[in-house]
């Protein structure tokens, strides 16, 4: 990791331990690309910045960001930005990710999804790991946090998580919801015995499920106007 880097990412985790933090509502700004955020005061616990280059050899930033909320000393809800990128004066073919190829997946949509225009959603669960041995910058902080306070992570989640790309731009954003936030117990389990995999769900977890599929539905054209328009739109709470 670069000198630099490090010695931001040891500010940042400085000031969050302190409580010193800013609050953020509405929405945040990563590298050009608004992201509107959902109802409540927000947390920015990473951040991070690389330097790319597109295929004919112009350079580009790429932003991410991790955003939290608590309560009683527990996460509970995390907004992850893994892709904020602005292209001035200049186009480039994207990869296709993820959130647009998915199969294992509560649910998943592709409006479109070539190398010039995304725009995909997929809704998904994600279960506690242990640390990995090599992560990314952005991811440090919250590998730090749960090895000294392993309780603050829960055991699931489920994820809504949004691409958006043209020429010059994309954007993706994953909005995490606790489900022991929702009131349902922790419970580790590997990511395929979980009963959050689509094929162990109950009536109670699915419609927790079903509640934030028809939240991630009804949020899509804010989170598309907010990329076309870098204006954001307040989401609901789910």
């Amino acid at each position: 990791m670069a000198p630099m880097r490090l010695a931001l990412l040891t500010a940042l985790a400085a000031l969050l331990s302190t409580g010193a933090a800013h609050a953020l509502s509405g929405s945040i700004t990563v590298s050009g690309r608004v992201v509107p955020l959902p109802p409540g005061e927000w947390q920015l616990f990473s951040s991070d910045t690389d330097l790319l280059t597109t295929g004919s050899g112009r350079s580009y930033e790429r932003g991410t960001a991790m955003l939290i909320q608590e309560s009683a000393g527990r996460l509970t809800n995390m907004v992850v930005v893994t892709d904020a990128s602005t292209l001035a004066g200049t186009e480039t073919n994207w990869s296709v990710p993820p959130v647009c190829t998915r199969d294992d997946t509560y649910s998943r949509s592709a409006e479109s999804m070539s190398s010039r225009q995304q725009d995909c959603m997929m809704l998904a669960h994600r279960v506690a790991v242990p640390r990995p041995a090599a992560t990314n910058d952005l991811w440090l902080p919250y590998w730090e946090k749960v090895s000294a306070d392993p309780g603050w992570e829960p055991s699931a989640w489920v994820t809504a998580s949004f691409r958006e790309a043209r020429p010059n731009a994309a954007l993706t954003v994953s909005y995490h919801f606790s489900t022991e936030a929702a009131g349902f117990p922790h419970q580790m389990a590997d990511w395929r015995q979980s009963p959050w995999h689509p094929s162990h769900l109950d009536d109670a977890r699915r419609a927790f499920v079903e509640r934030i599929q028809a939240w991630a539905s009804a949020v899509r054209p804010a989170i598309r106007e907010a990329f076309a328009t870098d204006r954001a739109t307040a989401l609901p709470a789910p």
